[in-house]
């Protein structure tokens, strides 16, 4: 299978760019057609001796394409000043830092109001749509929030415990009113109508034949056919006859008959004398 032409492009930006003193980045294919396929080429180019991975606390993985390229780029990149230092790690349980942003803002201002904050205050904002939840658990876990929930209405945020406790006690619940659930009348069905006695008395004098044991395929088949009804044959006309063309291939021997059986209807032959094709003309 042909290679396609992206798959070319990064091949070859790849080779170029890691002959350079600064090697080939992932980031250095970003915008390219060909970048979600960098790592894929970067690996089998290590697998088969053409590339050299060059790894850096602080900076993007990069690749050239000797060892002594590798080590140059190393050292440079360790003793490089103004790296990239990695954030320490939290402390567990610490909360987590309120991130600054227009919905944390509008709820912060509900907030100090009496009236508090709730969901559909700010459901204006774009933001909103899965994001107030967290906003208001991370303000609640660094104390800035406190909530208050009354039956029956949706659940406030204060920024003082005293205006949650006042609200909450001035609030009555609201209770929706009970609705009995409607009892589905029960289906009535139908009475069974008795069969006719003639229907009866029909079922009962068909002939049922139970099936003998040991038993050859013929005998059954023969049973089974003498229970069923009697096929009528209707019986050939006396005066009827076979007659056959003179493109007509035939046999003096008839279909159907034994090797010294004699038709009971004679055959006669188009053309020949006393032919008529009248019937009942052999008559």
């Amino acid at each position: 299978m042909a290679p396609s032409p992206n798959h070319i492009a990064i091949r070859q930006l790849i080779r170029k760019l890691s002959n350079t003193p600064d090697g080939y980045s992932v980031a250095d294919s970003h915008g390219l057609p060909g970048a979600d396929y960098s790592s894929q080429q970067t690996t089998r180019m290590i697998q088969t001796g053409e590339l050299v991975r060059v790894k850096v606390p602080g900076h993007f993985l990069r690749f050239v394409r000797t060892q002594a390229q590798a080590d140059t780029l190393k050292a440079r990149l360790t003793a490089l000043k103004g790296k990239r230092i990695r954030k320490p790690d939290k402390a567990k349980g610490s909360p987590p830092v309120p991130r600054s942003g227009p919905l944390r803002r509008l709820v912060v201002a509900l907030a100090a109001a009496p009236s508090g904050a709730t969901r559909t205050d700010c459901a204006h904002l774009e933001a909103c749509d899965g994001a107030f939840s967290k906003c208001v658990q991370r303000l609640q876990a660094a104390g800035d929030l406190f909530r208050a929930k009354v039956q029956g209405h949706e659940p406030r945020f204060f920024a003082r415990q005293a205006d949650a406790a006042a609200w909450k006690s001035a609030t009555p619940p609201h209770v929706a009113p009970h609705k009995p659930r409607a009892v589905k009348p029960k289906r009535t069905k139908a009475p069974k109508v008795a069969a006719p006695k003639a229907v009866k008395m029909l079922k009962a004098s068909k002939p049922r034949l139970a099936k003998p044991e040991r038993l050859s395929y013929a005998e059954i088949h023969f049973l089974r056919s003498a229970a069923g009804k009697p096929k009528v044959q209707p019986a050939p006309h006396a005066n009827a006859e076979i007659v056959h063309t003179a493109q007509t291939r035939y046999s003096s021997r008839m279909m159907g008959l034994g090797r010294y059986e004699v038709p009971d209807m004679p055959v006669r032959r188009i053309g020949q004398p006393g032919f008529s094709m009248t019937v009942g003309a052999m008559a």
